[in-house]
């Protein structure tokens, strides 16, 4: 699903976690968990999405899973913030997008 595509950006983003955490991809994983709302709390169509982020990786293990904390710096957040706006403004600028 199109609309989705931002999520996926992040997710990717967030995979380059993985190796900053000093761990292959079979290694290690990372998490999100993504809402779509389409109404405000008027009950007006206003279309978002929730999402939230492990901002790190987990690594499965034999005692258990271990997290490795990979925050990214806020420079690296901002860049993706900007990437996300511009790719769900480009995407709602479709004709039938909503």
């Amino acid at each position: 699903m199109p609309f989705l595509r931002p999520v996926e950006l992040l997710e990717g983003r967030l995979r380059t976690l993985i190796k900053r955490a000093g761990l292959k991809r079979d290694q290690a994983d990372t998490g999100a968990v993504t809402l779509i709302q389409r109404y405000g709390c008027a009950a007006d169509s206003n279309v978002h999405l929730h999402c939230l982020m492990l901002d790190g990786v987990h690594q499965s293990g034999a005692g258990g899973p271990l997290f490795h904390d990979v925050r990214p710096s806020s420079e690296q957040l901002h860049d993706l913030l900007g990437r996300i706006i511009t790719r769900i403004m480009t995407w709602l600028m479709l004709p039938k997008a909503i």
